[in-house]
């Protein structure tokens, strides 16, 4: 044997051995139904998955009538500050993962959950069961092939056809279950509300082809209609012929192919699927233009805007002279950026192009007028982190503030001197940390504890306080104030609407933000001299991020329409405001996670049993044979094995081993890590090699090495890699259904 094929065998050992060397610091948790990856050290985000998935599984296996035949493999990831969650059966297993960190602010994954792990436990649990089903045909075929996903397009999904099904009975079914079984859902957001009746009054109702993804939107669509009008749809079904018949479509589907799901409709409810699409459509125009009509009654708040471009918009904040105002927009046809509009003339400019977070953070000029202080997302190692950026207007140079601090939110000090924002210090919670405007000084103003969150600081004119939006448990989300120095934390609404956004009047009399406790989104101040609400809009569909002028007279928000968000301005009138009742409500305890799980096995992970074969797939476009393949549960060691004949009716075999030498488990779009490739083959054996040379959230160039017994080739190669988050991915499989498009 040569040398160059010694070398390889050494290079393909090397990919053995490093699967064990990478897996040390990841650990599983066994429950009786789940098998919980989470890294060393976090034991307890896992015993608080385990909680709710336990409790997630008794409600859900009841109602659907099915049970998986194995454990759920269930990923916790803390590697992304973007909030998501996936499904999918792709390699033969049922695997979830769980990104640690909760959705922004004024964003649906904030606005309808309770507590986020319970959330992803019901809406992705969901997913797994539904898509598990089997019966009579599927059954055999599940049998014989295990879970091989579709053979070869166009042909049907033959072990997982629950799978197949449109994506607004997928997505719709997972968002109506989620409201059904916990205390939130989307389904009772007052966001998914405002986008309803923006399309139904304004008639831009979108068709069920539009609503299945099958091509893309001409429009700014608020959020993804597959979701949207899915879980409408499934609600429809359900209230109008009875939820068991809304279960009674899933499990019929189960016996054979989602292309034939209209037959599947006419045996359950008697019509075809269009028909009652239709009658879903034709009830929600009543009940929107009634729920229209209402508002109207109510009288409507005058405003005018001051942008007209529409789709993602938020976080409008006043110059220090009160000429300009800044705010982060993005969307379907915009760079993500922050832009400057003049108050007077209307001229609209972009500041910074910045992959900005439009979650409704919120960012802060400097005293001066001079710079902007905001958080953006770059990649810190293997992680995708918000950090902290300064932008000065008048040079157009842009200061990096923080390093992997995970920060957002920032608000600059009237003196100039200090910079408040939140950090996210472990996962699943946040911390206010203060820092000097350089970015030095970096100290703890209020740890958070029990499942907090904050997010907006907002500083008093005076500098003495803080105005904080805050979630607890059990879905609250509420205005806080505090002392500069992070002391007396208290609350000043402390119930189950929705309040975010903080910003203190010039005056420091009133603390604004947004707030849907009137079913709608509008503008409320609270009084601190006498602790009296007031409602300031009443806006047809939702108005957000409040923000008050210096000189106390104008009012700027971003209002919602069809066409999406856009800043308005209004009188700034505090004797028109409505008083509003304000009553406070006990914050809820959590659960005891850990005595729940402390009977549960823990050990280091191990990748074997998701990499031995799961199932296999016929090949039928040449070479004709059958494919095994897996994956192993972090994404870093996977293989291929082919076997078949050529078109000639020569026999084919190949074994491909891949590794990615990375602590977490990669997805699309994150940051690359060096992998290694090893063939093998009856007629030679190959090696190939890729590691990065640069990377960032738009691009990465690689340096790609490649060789066989007998040549050795070498490639640089530069690729550019569009980031493309929150929408269902296939890859060798691999179909991955996430919990929401982030913000």
């Amino acid at each position: 044997m040569g040398k160059r094929t010694w070398g390889l065998w050494v290079l393909g050992w090397i990919v053995f051995s490093s699967v064990f060397a990478q897996a040390a610091a990841w650990m599983t948790m066994e429950t009786d139904h789940f098998l919980i990856t989470f890294e060393e050290g976090q034991e307890p985000i896992a015993q608080q998955a385990a909680y709710y998935l336990e409790m997630s599984y008794d409600q859900i296996t009841q109602e659907l009538g099915h049970e998986p035949s194995d454990k759920t493999r269930i990923v916790l990831g803390d590697f992304s500050d973007l909030a998501n969650g996936f499904a999918t059966p792709g390699y033969g297993y049922n695997e979830e993962e769980y990104l640690l960190t909760y959705g922004g602010p004024n964003a649906a994954l904030r606005a309808g959950i309770d507590t986020w792990l319970h959330t992803l436990a019901v809406h992705e649990l969901t997913h797994t069961i539904h898509i598990d089903m089997h019966a009579g045909a599927t059954s055999f075929t599940r049998a014989l092939f295990g879970r091989m996903g579709r053979p070869l397009f166009p042909l049907p999904d033959l072990t997982n056809p629950n799978g197949d099904l449109p994506v607004y009975l997928v997505e719709g079914f997972a968002a109506y279950m989620e409201t059904i079984n916990t205390d939130g859902g989307r389904l009772r957001s007052s966001l998914w509300e405002m986008m309803m009746r923006a399309d139904f009054v304004n008639e831009r109702i979108m068709t069920r082809d539009q609503s299945s993804g099958r091509y893309s939107y001409a429009r700014y669509t608020g959020d993804a209609p597959y979701y949207l009008y899915g879980a409408y749809f499934c609600d429809y079904i359900a209230h109008n012929y009875g939820q068991d018949k809304l279960f009674d479509i899933m499990r019929d589907n189960s016996k054979g192919n989602a292309f034939f799901i209209d037959g599947v409709f006419q045996r359950v409810l008697g019509k075809s699927l269009p028909a009652v699409w239709d009658e879903f459509i034709a009830e929600a125009k009543g009940l929107y233009a009634q729920q229209m009509a209402d508002l109207e009654n109510q009288g409507l708040t005058s405003t005018q805007p001051l942008t007209h471009t529409g789709q993602a918009a938020s976080s409008p904040n006043f110059s220090p002279d009160g000429k300009t105002v800044a705010y982060a927009q993005s969307g379907k046809d915009l760079a993500a950026a922050l832009r400057l509009v003049d108050v007077e003339s209307g001229n609209n400019r972009t500041a910074v192009i910045a992959n900005t977070v439009h979650s409704g953070e919120g960012f802060s000029w400097s005293p001066d007028g001079q710079k902007l202080v905001y958080g953006r997302f770059d990649l810190q190692g293997s992680k995708l982190v918000n950090d902290l950026y300064a932008f000065d207007l008048k040079t157009g140079k842009e200061l990096r503030l923080t390093v992997g601090a995970r920060a957002s939110g920032p608000t600059w000090s009237p003196d100039g001197q200090t910079i408040v924002f939140v950090a996210k210090t472990t996962p699943l919670q946040a911390s206010v940390m203060a820092m000097k405007a350089d970015g030095t000084n970096v100290r703890t103003l209020v740890e958070g504890q029990s499942e907090m969150q904050f997010s907006s600081p907002r500083f008093s004119p005076y500098g003495r306080q803080l105005a904080v939006a805050v979630q607890s448990y059990g879905g609250f989300n509420d205005i806080y104030l505090l002392n500069a120095d992070g002391g007396d934390l208290r609350p000043i609404t402390q119930d189950r609407a929705m309040d975010f956004a903080p910003q203190w009047s010039p005056d420091g009399q009133y603390v604004l933000f947004n707030s849907d406790r009137t079913g709608v989104h509008n503008a409320f101040a609270y009084r601190l001299s006498d602790q009296q609400l007031f409602q300031v809009t009443n806006v047809p569909f939702g108005a957000f991020s409040p923000a008050m002028s210096p000189d106390g007279r104008t009012i700027a928000f971003i209002n919602y329409d069809v066409k999406g968000y856009d800043v308005h301005l209004m009188d700034a009138d505090p004797q028109a405001w409505k008083p509003f009742p304000l009553q406070r409500q006990t914050l809820p305890q959590p659960p005891d996670y850990a005595a729940f799980a402390k009977d549960f096995q823990v050990r280091p992970y191990s990748p074997v049993p998701t990499l031995l074969p799961h199932f296999w797939r016929p090949v039928l476009t040449g070479p004709f044979g059958a494919l095994i393949q897996s994956e192993d549960l972090l994404n870093q060691t996977g293989y291929l094995l082919l076997a078949g004949v050529d078109l000639n009716g020569a026999p084919v075999a190949l074994l491909r081993i891949t590794h990615q030498f990375a602590d977490y488990p990669t997805q699309s779009g994150e940051a690359a890590a060096p992998s290694v490739a090893v063939d093998f083959s009856p007629a030679s054996i190959g090696m190939s090699a890729s590691l990065p040379l640069s990377q960032s959230l738009s691009s990465s160039q690689r340096l790609n090495l490649m060789g066989t017994v007998g040549a050795l080739g070498v490639a640089i190669r530069r690729r550019d890699r569009l980031r493309c988050r929150g929408s269902a991915w296939e890859a060798a499989g691999a179909r991955r259904f996430p919990a929401d498009e982030t913000a």
